[in-house]
């Protein structure tokens, strides 16, 4: 997969943050590096990083789709309250019998 300026910026973007942005939010953040990017370009752009496997594709029940710039194994805890997307390390084992210290104070009621 070629390395356009688009990819990259996508990239850049996805890879400063941990909130798990929508494609909205990256299309926001891009056209301040590249005003006149489309938000058809992002959305295309989205699609062939995550299928090359540069990025997450996250689609956890929200309504919309968000991406994830961190590949390494791990988890993602959704929010019900403010639908925010958090990472979970992968060395955490996942139960509904969480001790809420153990993911600062969450309680974890599916998974």
């Amino acid at each position: 997969m070629k390395m356009t300026k688009q990819r990259k910026v996508i990239l850049e973007v996805l890879r400063k943050t941990d909130s798990h942005p929508s494609a909205d939010k990256i299309y926001e953040d891009v056209r301040k590096k590249i005003p006149d990017v489309s938000l058809g370009t992002i959305y295309r752009n989205l699609d062939k990083l995550s299928e090359s496997g540069h990025i997450l594709k996250l689609d956890k029940g929200l309504g919309q789709r968000r991406y994830d710039g961190n590949t390494h194994p791990h988890h993602h805890m959704v929010c019900k309250t403010c639908c925010q997307v958090f990472d979970v390390p992968e060395n955490v084992e996942i139960s509904v019998d969480f001790d809420e210290e153990e993911l600062d104070g969450f309680n974890v009621n599916d998974y």
